[in-house]
């Protein structure tokens, strides 16, 4: 069964198709959310996956039983038949040997002793390595072989392949990959590494003159037990590697934080920080702020909403409190100064005309995402590749050739008989040539 090229290839279709199953369907140790999400828009189907396994597939008893069935397959069809030399048979069947080569020839020579050493000589020349058939005194035989490495090419591609699963299977039982957010001078836990956690030092956003960001990096440090491990800059596709956990450059936002905002009128500013109270010194009136929405938006019953984490359309929320008048809450817009909202007891928003203040800047805290990696199948992934290119490289790069010579001596009446044989991991036809212009030379140096 293990030797049908049918089963073979129904085994590796059936692994496709159970890694693309796994790939295109959320799995539960990296987000649970989303499991939930598809059971509660999917009930039956979710169902039915999840008694299946497919929503922790790399994990599941039946995709882990079809990697061990693979496995088995490569052992049995593969490794347990190491190529090792093959006996070279009886004296008087060498002759028969050569003849039943891929490549064949026979020819006659006065004297098979010279033959054979000057054809053993020419072909030490060429770059075979000659190795001497012991058969007595007669016939004489040797085995010529170019490249011999290339017999272990398969080999070592199939074992690379174990290899490479056993990695596979480390990273999915004992590694972990976890998104973190951190605001900008704020620290979270490692939460799948406990006595681990991360502080942004420092966040800086670099644009493009449109205003588009064009690199983002965090100043991170990382601790183990309260205890400073190592500080570092990292940025996307420059990680920061230390004690087997990657720390990458995943994403940036805005948390709805802010440090200082500044109202403009036609003659002057006044600073806000935080939820503290300012009082504009010509009017008299009392200003705070208290919320901010990087990328404003409105509910469906009329209230304010942030949309998204993008700084796409600022804006916050003012408190006014006038020194003979009704308090007032606005929402201003940094990039849309003609736009205002006033709102309402009830939390609804009405569009008012803007007041006599704008809101001319704002400075809001960014967070950091971080993508934590823990891979300690890495050191076999990396040692499985690199074997499968080097099986790869001896498979279909090195030529591997085996001539066999036999010299028959002379018997009463008849001239020495040269029979050679040629083999080629190739094919005869990619070694004809070259074949055939050894002959022509093993024939000149037996004449």
């Amino acid at each position: 069964m293990f030797k049908s090229l049918r089963f073979n290839i129904g085994l590796l279709c059936a692994l496709i198709l159970a890694s693309a199953a796994g790939t295109l369907l959320p799995q539960a140790p990296e987000d649970l959310a989303a499991v939930e999400a598809f059971l509660v828009g999917h009930p039956g189907l979710g169902k039915v996956l999840s008694g299946l396994g497919f929503f922790d597939l790399f994990h599941s008893p039946w995709f882990l039983g079809l990697w061990a069935v693979i496995v088995l397959d490569i052992v049995l069809c593969r490794l347990i038949r190491l190529p090792v030399r093959e006996p070279d048979g009886r004296p008087e069947d060498l002759e028969t040997a050569a003849a039943g080569q891929p490549l064949a020839v026979k020819f006659t020579a006065q004297d098979a002793s010279k033959a054979f050493s000057g054809i053993t000589t020419l072909l030490r020349d060429d770059g075979y390595a000659v190795r001497r058939i012991p058969t007595g005194t007669a016939p004489l035989a040797a085995s010529a072989e170019a490249h011999p490495l290339q017999a272990w090419g398969s080999y070592v591609s199939h074992a690379a392949m174990i290899v490479l699963l056993a990695g596979c299977l480390v990273k999915a039982f004992f590694g972990f990959n976890e998104s973190v957010l951190a605001a900008e001078d704020g620290s979270v836990p490692v939460t799948k590494r406990p006595g681990w956690a991360v502080h942004v030092a420092a966040f800086t956003v670099e644009r493009y003159e449109n205003g588009s960001p064009k690199r983002f990096a965090t100043r991170l440090a990382v601790y183990e037990h309260g205890r400073l491990v190592v500080e570092d800059e990292i940025r996307v596709n420059a990680p920061l590697s230390v004690r087997g956990l990657v720390f990458y450059q995943e994403s940036w936002g805005v948390t709805g934080m802010w440090r200082t905002a500044s109202l403009a009128w036609p003659d002057r500013e006044l600073q806000l920080t935080g939820e503290v109270p300012r009082t504009d010194p010509v009017s008299g009136s009392r200003f705070s702020a208290e919320l901010f929405a990087s990328d404003f938006g409105i509910t469906p019953d009329g209230r304010a909403d942030n949309l998204t984490t993008d700084l796409r359309n600022p804006a916050l929320r003012v408190s006014e409190q006038p020194a003979s008048a009704k308090p007032r809450t606005w929402w201003l817009f940094r990039d849309a100064p003609g736009t205002a909202y006033l709102e309402l007891p009830d939390g609804t928003l009405k569009e008012a005309p803007p007041p006599p203040f704008r809101l001319a800047s704002v400075d809001p805290v960014l967070f950091s995402g971080l993508q934590v990696v823990h891979d300690p199948g890495y050191p076999l992934v990396l040692a499985g590749s690199l074997a499968w290119l080097a099986g790869m490289v001896l498979n279909f790069h090195l030529h591997r050739r085996r001539i066999l010579v036999v010299a028959a001596p002379a018997e009463p009446g008849h001239p020495a008989r040269v029979s050679v044989g040629g083999w080629s991991s190739r094919g005869a036809g990619a070694f004809k040539d070259d074949f055939n212009r050894l002959v022509a030379r093993m024939r000149e140096v037996s004449s």
